[in-house]
């Protein structure tokens, strides 16, 4: 299980690697004209706050990032 806590705050470039191995299911290491391969099969979850502020639908808190 592969958890990613804040998804949204993770750089493109980040999640863009993820990409191919979990759609492959493997993962190539390319070393000195070398390449191993390593099985990949994850579940991926991902947790992040609906706004930045992280109060959106709060009965309690306004949200600050919509106001």
């Amino acid at each position: 299980i592969l958890f990613l806590d804040e998804l949204g705050e993770f750089p493109r470039h980040v999640l863009d690697s993820l990409r191919q191995p979990l759609e492959d299911g493997e993962i190539v290491i390319s070393r000195k004209g070398a390449s191993v391969r390593f099985p990949a099969r994850v579940q991926l979850l991902a947790a992040t706050n609906p706004c930045p502020c992280g109060f959106h639908g709060d009965r309690v808190v306004a949200c600050r990032c919509s106001t």
